[in-house]
Order: C-alpha cells, then structure tokens, then sequence
C-alpha cells in the first residue's frame, strides 16, 4: 500500500487516487502517527531520512530541499548500524545533533528484526479495541 500511495521521492503523493478509500488515507495516517513508536533493531525497516525513527516527524522534514534532490536520498537506517550499534559519518552525527538528535542516547538492537509499537498500549501490541479507547480518550479531553 506504501508504494501505491507514495511518491518515487518517498513522500506521499499530492494528487488524488481513483479508489474507494482514498480519502481515508490521509486522514487514518494523520491520526495514528502520534500514536506509532519504534523499536530500533538492525535498521533494515527503517528510510533514514522519510521515517520517524527518532522523532515526531521525519528528519526530511527538518531539511529544506527541493523535492527533486530527496530522489538521490535513498539511504536505510541499517546504513547506519553495524554489529556493534551505531556507526554514524561525523558529518551526520553533526547534522543530527544539530536537529536535536543524540544518536548515542537511542537504542538499537543490530541482532533484532525492527519492531512498530503502539504507544497507548503497554505491550506496545495495536487491536482495533486500543485504538478506538485511544481516540476515544482524546475526544473526550477536547
């Protein structure tokens, strides 16, 4: 569904989709995105610059460039990671700490496959149930 919905550059497309439950989609993404965590393995699931694997938002969201440069952008987190952890270029390590990012203080498991959880939920475990008491709890506080 990612690659029917997204464009070659990674992002979502901005223009419509002749199905059913197109407009759907915008809408279910930006109300389960607040509520996805990960738990950082060997990186192998994990866009570098499109996912949310450190923060709220994508590090591409952070950056300013033109769309047709994040093209060339194509970079896993495993890149990133090797048996040991983390082995981050200088001149990331800067551009993360520069965004706010201590990639040291994150961890990684380089032997574990990567994992989505679903914050509102202890075991991190997402059921249709846990998902409507999770929206549910956030209407009734607005």
């Amino acid at each position: 569904m990612k690659s029917k919905f997204s464009s070659k550059s990674g992002g979502p497309i901005h223009y419509h989709k002749p199905s059913t439950i197109w407009k759907g989609i915008p809408t279910g993404a930006a109300l389960l995105k607040p509520h996805i965590g990960w738990l950082i393995g060997n990186g192998t699931q994990f866009d570098f610059w499109r996912d949310t694997w450190t923060t709220d938002i994508s590090i591409m969201e952070y950056i300013d460039l033109p769309r047709h440069l994040w093209k060339n952008c194509t970079s896993k987190l495993s890149n990133f990671i090797n048996p040991q952890g983390w082995y981050v270029p200088n001149d990331i390590r800067i551009l993360l700490l520069a965004l706010g990012i201590d990639i040291q203080q994150i961890q990684c498991n380089p032997n574990a496959q990567d994992a989505m959880i679903w914050k509102p939920d202890l075991q991190g475990a997402f059921t249709t149930k846990n998902a409507f008491d999770a929206f549910h709890r956030r209407e009734d506080t607005a």
